[in-house]
């Protein structure tokens, strides 16, 4: 490992560019190219400067032959990959990362094949595909320990845990965050800590033990700001914001999301745009305020659809059903739930399928419309006879047994 590299590893990405851009100086042929391939990957990863790195990427593919230079070619696909991904346009993302594997497979790069599984799955556990995406993490991650890659290692192990906190297996997803922290700091890897440090407090937030939660997320907010990731430092806010959320103080809770909204609009940072917006709609539905609420759940609907964001289209749906619930205009909560209910399906999220069947089902027995309410219960029955999961087959015999009762 070169000083360059130690660099990277320890959050110095700044310093890490001199050395590279010194050894650019001495270099020439493919070594060249692999010195410009590290300055376009810590721009991305390091500084999340999409423009640099992209335009490094190009000015690269411009001037190789793929039939001379195939591993460079490959692993120019995978930053490119790394850039729509960050922007959130996850199609175009998908469609570099799956030419990087092929690239990689012909080539029998196995650390390659390893990273490109990692960056597939982070693609489809992004679009809401969790079963392909837990897949293709295990995948990666059975190679990083073949490779002893101790770094890729770490970041497999991470994203395993956010698959399992995803489930609701706190404990589970505990144990990989845990793993991960321990290897980043065997190894010295100060980013790598930061995102198992923001993890963890992450779990200790949806176990309702908010003071852990703070003290983790702080620690973390502050080795972003160290690190110089404003990508991360924005996740960080939003983290924190959640916590004050759940503790009642939305004053603080909506400080922490305007921050992100201002990091995530400076870098272009889509889904953190969408989400900070949604985080707003949810503070001002908390205090009452229903048409403040409205207009930025519309916003975080319009900017999810933007990028094809698929969990962030669900949430606002969802949202902008709740407030019209809460203004008590009936119908078009139960329309909007109703769509929240089809794309829950759609996407597998079927602890969503079951909050809404709920929702909707509490509408039309508010409302005393017990015949619309086994009509709508019996056609969801008949429209979905393929669906196997045992919670949501399980709402609709629970809901209509209830129906059943005397009211």
């Amino acid at each position: 490992m070169n000083r360059a590299e130690v660099y990277e590893l320890v959050g110095e990405p700044n310093k890490s560019l001199i050395d590279y851009r010194v050894a650019q100086e001495y270099s020439e042929g493919e070594v060249l190219l692999q010195i410009k391939l590290k300055v376009a990957d810590t721009l991305l990863q390091g500084l999340s400067d999409y423009d640099k790195s992209n335009a490094i990427i190009k000015e690269i593919l411009n001037e190789i032959d793929e039939r001379k230079y195939p591993k460079i070619h490959a692993l120019a696909l995978k930053i490119i990959g790394g850039i729509y991904l960050d922007k959130s346009k996850y199609n175009k993302a998908l469609e570099y990362f799956k030419n990087f594997l092929l690239s990689c497979e012909k080539l029998s790069y196995k650390a390659g094949i390893g990273e490109a599984y990692h960056n597939i799955a982070m693609i489809y556990q992004s679009t809401g595909k969790v079963d392909e995406a837990l897949l293709c993490f295990k995948k990666a991650l059975a190679i990083s320990k073949e490779e002893n890659n101790l770094r890729g290692l770490g970041e497999d192990y991470n994203c395993i845990g956010g698959i399992y906190w995803g489930r609701g297996d706190y404990d589970e997803a505990l144990s990989y965050f845990n793993e991960s922290l321990d290897i980043a700091n065997k190894i010295g890897d100060k980013q790598g800590a930061a995102i198992a440090i923001g993890n963890i407090g992450i779990i200790y937030r949806s176990k309702g033990e908010s003071k852990k939660a703070l003290s983790n997320l702080f620690i973390f907010e502050k080795l972003c700001k160290e690190l110089g990731n404003p990508k991360r430092n924005g996740v960080a806010c939003c983290n924190i914001g959640n916590v004050y959320f759940d503790m009642g103080k939305f004053d603080m809770a909506l400080d922490y999301y305007k921050k992100y909204l201002h990091i995530s609009q400076e870098i272009g940072y889509e889904k953190g745009i969408s989400t900070a917006y949604g985080n707003f709609g949810i503070i001002y539905g908390s205090k009452g305020e229903y048409d403040e609420a409205l207009k930025y759940f519309k916003k975080n609907l319009k900017a999810a659809r933007k990028i094809n964001y698929q969990q962030g289209i669900l949430d606002a749906i969802g949202n902008i059903g709740s407030v019209y619930e809460a203004k008590k205009r009936f119908d078009e909560a139960a329309n909007y739930y109703k769509k929240a209910l089809h794309l829950s399906l759609k996407i597998e999220d079927y602890p969503g399928s079951v909050r809404y069947i709920q929702d909707i089902c509490i509408l039309y027995h508010d409302e005393k419309k017990y015949d619309k309410a086994m009509q709508f219960l019996l056609e969801l029955k008949k429209e979905y006879p393929e669906v196997t999961n045992s919670r949501f087959l399980t709402e609709i015999s629970t809901q209509l047994g209830k129906l059943e009762k005397p009211r």
